[in-house]
């Protein structure tokens, strides 16, 4: 998974949808324009692009809301555990955290970036696509530039 770059996993979200994995993202007209997953230093980012409402939640035919969560790399972590069995690393009790996050990176080696992707979309559908913070745009293609923050969205991994 490339870090630091926002991949644009719609078509993902909808085959989940299809195959009842997650259910509390909309569908129908309700259905969210985008959706994209980030890994950060230490969490990953998860934007949602929702048409008709502005920042305060009230419905704007003309605004689109960026809705941005993050997930603790090391709830993801415990995420593809649970999905995939494959045994944690160890954390040392006074180990550096350089050094913890070194250990984590190189957990998520052992997956596929799809596997990584999905397990983020899971925790974001099980916590109920609660928000850190939210932006509006005027249009589409600005709510997207929110996201890109000028450096691309890679295409969808499915």
């Amino acid at each position: 998974m490339e870090f630091a770059k926002y991949y644009d996993v719609s078509k993902m979200v909808d085959e989940m949808q299809v195959k009842e994995e997650i259910y509390c993202y909309p569908t129908g007209d309700d259905k969210f324009k985008g959706v994209y997953v980030c890994m950060d230093t230490n969490d990953f980012w998860i934007c949602r692009i929702l048409k008709g409402y502005n920042e305060e939640y009230e419905q704007d035919e003309n605004m689109y809301l960026v809705e941005r969560n993050r997930f603790s790399i090391y709830d993801v972590m415990d995420k593809l555990h649970d999905q995939f069995g494959k045994k944690l690393p160890e954390f040392k009790e006074n180990e550096l955290s350089y050094v913890q996050k070194n250990k984590a990176h190189d957990y998520f080696r052992k997956f596929k970036t799809k596997d990584i992707i999905k397990a983020v979309i899971i925790l974001d559908d099980e916590d109920g696509l609660s928000n850190w913070d939210c932006c509006e745009a005027e249009s589409l293609e600005k709510a997207i530039q929110v996201v890109d923050g000028g450096y691309g969205i890679l295409k969808n991994v499915v």
